[in-house]
């Protein structure tokens, strides 16, 4: 079975971790093989000292080389990622000094299901109905959160009225290299969906498996694709055959 990874690289540029020694992420289940997923696939790529994942140090080389944010941004994380969002508050502390950096505001929200803990700054709301005004952030990273949600237009639409004029959405997903059109689970009961899921799509909980569609899926909601693949992929343990997905509104 063919494997969508390509792992180089022993260091994390979120806390500085050096070595040989980096733990195993994702699943094995054979439809993830058999379709190629990229970001699912079993592969060693947990950092051991803050837990960070290849797609954590992704985004954060992103944010850190090539994001040139507005002044004073306005940042909404949907299930942040407790390494991730550590360093990304930290990174705008360190310029929360400069001009035009006095007043950002970094926010974070989840539905809180249970599955995760998240501390207390993280507020409880929905992706299908923010509570934020029109047009009011200039940046949102949603990683690993649409392939759960069902009804995806919605999603889009409610992250699209958040966002302001030509701002981004980062958002990461499981992405099948094999699958010309994305699946969606059917519209059955609960546990029988969660079943069929497992089998087809991986994760009993993902509503979807994306294919070489999502461009095009996230352009009918007004997403232009800006795929960012990371120059110095060989030294930083992340996936080389993963772009970030970055797209602007």
């Amino acid at each position: 079975m063919a494997q969508a990874f390509e792992i180089r690289g022993n260091l994390c540029n979120l806390c500085g971790y050096q070595g040989p020694d980096f733990q195993l992420r994702g699943h094995s289940h054979p439809v993830l093989y058999e379709q190629e997923v990229i970001g699912s696939q079993r592969r060693p790529v947990d950092c051991p000292k803050c837990k960070s994942s290849d797609r954590d140090r992704l985004c954060f080389s992103f944010l850190q080389s090539t994001w040139r944010p507005s002044p004073n941004p306005q940042i909404l994380h949907i299930a942040p990622e407790k390494s991730l969002s550590q360093r990304i508050l930290q990174l705008l502390e360190e310029k929360k000094g400069g001009e035009n950096w006095a007043h950002f505001q970094y926010l974070g929200l989840d539905k809180r299901t249970g599955l995760y803990r998240y501390p207390s700054w993280v507020q409880r709301g929905d992706i299908l109905r923010l509570p934020y005004d029109d047009q009011s952030l200039d940046l949102i990273i949603a990683n690993h959160v649409l392939e759960h949600i069902r009804d995806l237009t919605t999603a889009l639409q409610e992250l699209q009225r958040v966002l302001k004029p030509n701002s981004l959405l980062i958002a990461q997903v499981p992405w099948a290299q094999k699958l010309e059109i994305s699946s969606l689970s059917p519209s059955v009961n609960r546990l029988s969906r969660a079943f069929w899921q497992r089998k087809n799509h991986g994760q009993y909980d993902h509503q979807w498996l994306f294919g070489q569609d999502l461009i095009h899926l996230m352009a009918k909601e007004n997403y232009r694709a800006q795929f960012w693949k990371e120059p110095e992929a060989s030294s930083l343990c992340v996936n080389t055959l993963e772009a970030l997905m970055v797209y602007k509104n």
